[in-house]
This record gives structure tokens, sequence and C-alpha cells, in this order.
């Protein structure tokens, strides 16, 4: 017996016990983030029949070994519980605090497989009212314990980026100098607007809710659990949402959100906390890929998500800090013919494999087509990126490597312009996105107007 298999027999015998009654039916489900997930159903002494979920850590995933346990999930699980906030019905934490048992909720998370609109904007809408449920709450009445439980604005802020900062000083190896700017740069700007202090759940949008016949049916994957602010929420929801998903308007869903909370909406901070989820997203995508320790991690994922991260994340503080940039020249084309015919050979070679295959192929295909963007005109970006580097550093690098090097050491040291390192930020990862190809549609869905007048913070 395997370890997996071994872990299931124990997890099945702590089912039993936990309920009173006898597994029928243990099924590895798809998903799951970075747990694994069991189907599991359960006859009862009395004849009725539950319908459970248990959620197991893996060992792996971009939170394994932080403070983002499943024992720490469970305390939204437990504090939630009869609030009128539609989650899923805790019903035991595993002894080694690894695994969560909860009922299973019936519906979809497939936001985008809905193909009535009409039932699209029902689901939309009842998110909105369900993360407006929520935000209601006063976090001090709630039994949330290890929770920080910060006060004003500055700390609600300085200590949900101080997680992503330990993150980022603890699991990243590689140099990334716009996210050790970024996080310095958002700490010394936290906000002091007062917005409203909630439990936030931290990773709002498509995927971690369930719908059905209209309505969301349960919030899923508290992980990222905290107290903050609102707009803390509604910033991730403007990333993972509207601007990587397409979940709608984002002016008619905060005028939405506005009405149905009662909460006047801060454009300005619905901003600042984009820019702190850019941070959290971008911090473990290259975490995982520093650190892969889990064989479900799909690296051609984080290969793509990291260069487009990047660029909306200087886009970002460029805006909150008032710099202007001019899009650079496209580079100019240069293919290296070795290069481009070794990589034609190769994506034959991929054509027909069997179709268990299918998920590896496509993968690969997507980082064949950026290796033969870098064949053909990589070499013109590095120079150019390299010339405009000179005018934060002084010096032209050999390399762009060296370049991410020097930079780094600069912003740790505290000497680099702002207004030039972001320019420069902006118009390199500006120039990289066509090095990713499948990263070209996400990138041009509209932001956030700067004002609105429709929205209270306008």
């Amino acid at each position: 017996m395997d370890a997996l298999e071994e872990q299931d027999r124990s997890d099945r015998a702590w089912v039993e016990q936990v309920t009173g009654g006898v597994v029928t039916s243990f099924e590895h489900a798809p998903g799951g983030g970075s747990r694994g997930m069991r189907f599991v159903d359960v006859e009862t002494s009395d004849g009725s029949r539950l319908e459970l979920v248990v959620r197991r850590e893996t060992g792996g995933g971009p939170y394994a070994g932080s403070q983002f346990t499943l024992e720490r999930e469970s305390v939204p699980y437990r504090a939630l519980a009869g609030t009128g906030v539609r989650i899923p019905r805790f019903h035991a934490l595993a002894d080694d605090g690894n695994a969560i048992l909860a009922a299973r909720v019936h519906g979809s998370n497939d936001f985008h497989g809905i193909a009535d609109p009409d039932e699209k904007e029902a689901v939309r809408r009842s998110f909105l009212r369900e993360l407006a449920r929520l935000h209601a709450l006063d976090p001090d009445s709630l039994d949330l314990a290890g929770f920080d439980l910060p006060e004003t604005p500055r700390q609600r802020a300085e200590s949900w980026l101080g997680v992503w900062r330990h993150f980022f000083e603890t699991r990243i190896r590689r140099p990334v100098p716009l996210l050790r700017f970024a996080i310095g740069w958002l700490e010394r700007h936290a906000p002091e607007a007062p917005g409203r202090r909630a439990l936030c759940h931290g990773d709002v949008g498509p995927g971690n809710f369930v719908h059905a016949d209209g309505e969301v049916s349960a919030l899923l994957d508290w992980e990222l659990c905290h107290v903050g602010d609102v707009h803390d929420d509604l910033g991730m929801l403007a990333l993972r949402g509207h601007q990587l998903n397409a979940f709608g308007d984002l002016t008619e869903d905060l005028r939405y959100y506005e009405a149905v909370s009662g909460t006047e909406v801060d454009t300005a901070l619905v901003r600042y906390y984009r820019a702190v989820a850019l941070v959290l997203a971008l911090t473990t995508s290259v975490a995982q890929l520093d650190n892969p320790t889990d064989e479900r991690v799909q690296v051609p994922l984080y290969l793509h998500l990291v260069p487009g991260l990047h660029r909306l994340l200087a886009d970002a503080l460029a805006e909150l800090a008032g710099v202007e940039w001019d899009a650079p020249e496209p580079p100019e084309v240069s293919p290296a013919r070795s290069d481009l015919e070794v990589l034609a050979v190769i994506a034959d070679a991929i054509k027909g494999r069997d179709s268990d295959d299918v998920v590896l192929g496509a993968g690969v295909g997507d980082l064949l087509a950026h290796l033969d963007a870098s064949a053909r005109f990589g070499r013109s970006i590095e120079s150019d990126d390299l010339d405009e580097v000179m005018e934060v550093l002084g010096v032209r690098p050999p390399s762009f490597d060296a370049a991410l090097v020097e930079l780094d050491r600069a912003v740790a040291e505290g000497t680099v312009d702002v207004e030039t390192f972001l320019g420069w930020c902006c118009r390199s990862s500006w120039r990289r996105i066509p090095l990713w190809p499948a990263w070209s549609a996400p990138l041009s869905v509209p932001l956030l107007p700067v004002t609105d007048p429709s929205l209270g913070g306008a």
C-alpha cells in the first residue's frame, strides 16, 4: 500500500469516527487548488445520507508550509456558521490539523460556462450580495482565534502586506526588483483614508464560489481569509474577476455593491488594493517556480503568469505613483534561422501525441510559442532594455539577468529614482509581453476609470 492509499484509508476511518456512519463512497475529486480533495458519501445509523468533502494538505502548492494552514482555514468555517453567509457546513478538523471535513455543496464553480446571459447576470449579482453580507459582519463579534485584528486603515494594509513581504523574503530566490519595490512602496503609501474594517475572503472571484439556478450556493476556498478593509476584497475582485476574467463591468459591479452593502466605494482604495492583489499573485507565482515541491504544480502556467502579472503590477504602480511613460517602439525582428528550424521540428513532433498528453502538449505548445518569439526578436528586446536601464543604474549591464541583479540591489539600497525605475519597468514589461503570446488578451481589458461620479469615493 503506497502513501496515498494509506492516507485515504486513514481519512475514511476518520470520517466514519466523526460522523458515526459508514463510508459508502470515497473518490478523488478534480480541482481543490493547492489541497487534495475527496468526495465522500456516508450512510448514518438512522439511514440518512451525508454528502461530504475532505480537503487535505498535500505538502505542495503555493501556501504549503506557510501560515495559511487548513487549521487556520477552519476558523472562518466555524466563525461564519449561523451568520447567513453561504459557506459549506463545517464538520471537523483532523487531529493532525491537515484536513477539513465539510458538507458538499451542489452546483458548479464554472462561472464562464453559464450560457444564458440573464442567468450569468443573476449569479454575478448574487455573488456581490454574498460579499456584502460577509463584509457587513463585525469582525470583533466573531471567534477568529489566531487571526491578526488590525484596527486602523494603515494597520490593515501593513498587516496584509507583511504576509507577502515574508513570502518574498523566504521563498523567492531569483531577483525580482519590481516586486521588492512594490512591497516597499505600498507599505510607505499605506492608506490613511477611512475604509470599512471587515472580515475579507481574500481571494474573491470566479472559481471560488459555487452557483446553482442563478444563485450563489456557497463561497469556497477560505485559506486567505483575514481581517482587513472591504476594498481589499474589491481590489482582488478587480484583478481576478475583471482584469484576468470576463466577470462583467467593474464600475457597474462596484455601483451594485454600494447599493446592496450601503458602503461607499473609494476607487483610489480599489486601485491600491488591486496593486496589493498583484503583489500576492506575483509573489506566489514566482515562489512556485523557485520551489516546485508538488508534482501537481503546472510550471507552464506559472511561466506564463509571471511576465503578465509583472506587466500588470508595473502599470498599477505607475498609475498609483503618477508616473507617465510612453510605450516603446516594437522590437526589430531578427530571427535566428537555426533556432526556428529546431523549434519547428519539435512542434511537429508534439502534434499527434496520445490524447492522454493533451494537457502536457498544450503547455509545451505555449512554451514553444514563447521560444519561437524569443528567437525572432528576443535579441532586439534585450538590447533595448539594456540601453534604457542605463538611465536607472548609470551603467549598461552585460545581460538582462545581470540588470535584474543590479536593479534588485539598488532597490534594496533605496538608490533608485521612482519615476525612472517605474518608467523602465513599464516599458520593459511592455516589450516582453509579446514573448509570451498567450498573454495578449488579458492585458487588453480596460481598467477602472480614474474617476467615476457614480461611485461614492470618486
